[in-house]
């Protein structure tokens, strides 16, 4: 990845132009320090994410998106020990679709689509757990300070819909 970019601060006294003459040992013609800073390269993902949607979810058909938190090691790994959800929100396609409430199969009653319904928050629970079962799988190409290898904390939103 090539060499950190240094930056040098030289302080010098002013001299007059008639006096200007200094040789390469005059103290005062030296830098008086140097400040090396180091590239930063923050993690990306090396596969692809495949969140798989819930088999559950699947009769009511939700739109969800989920954001997670977790820690990326420098193996490229996400440590599952600091995976947790931020954040998930499970709307039902038909409420997203029909603001008034209308069912997805008018004229069907309820119970004859299929199995039991579940809520927003059970679907919601059923999202999330896909989500953090995805992002173990992922491979990352870890962050980089200086060209070497650090953890670092990442957040990842997933969106869910339904492929028709």
């Amino acid at each position: 990845t090539g060499d950190p970019p240094t930056f040098t601060l030289a302080f010098r006294w002013a001299t007059p132009p008639d006096e200007a003459q200094t040789t390469r040992d005059d103290p005062f013609d030296r830098p008086l320090f140097r400040l090396s800073v180091p590239t930063y390269t923050p993690p990306h993902p090396l596969t692809p994410f495949m969140p798989r949607y819930p088999d559950r979810a699947r009769p009511q058909e939700y739109l969800a998106e989920v954001r997670i938190a977790g820690t990326v090691r420098e193996d490229g790994r996400v440590d599952p020990r600091t995976a947790r959800v931020l954040s998930t929100e499970a709307t039902p396609v038909a409420d997203a679709r029909f603001p008034t409430g209308l069912p997805m199969s008018p004229g069907r009653p309820a119970s004859s689509v299929g199995p039991s319904p579940i809520t927003p928050r059970q679907a919601a629970a059923l999202f999330a757990e896909s989500a953090l079962a995805s992002l173990e799988k992922v491979r990352f190409e870890p962050a980089r300070v200086g060209g070497c290898a650090v953890a670092q904390e990442i957040i990842v939103p997933f969106r869910y819909e339904v492929a028709h």
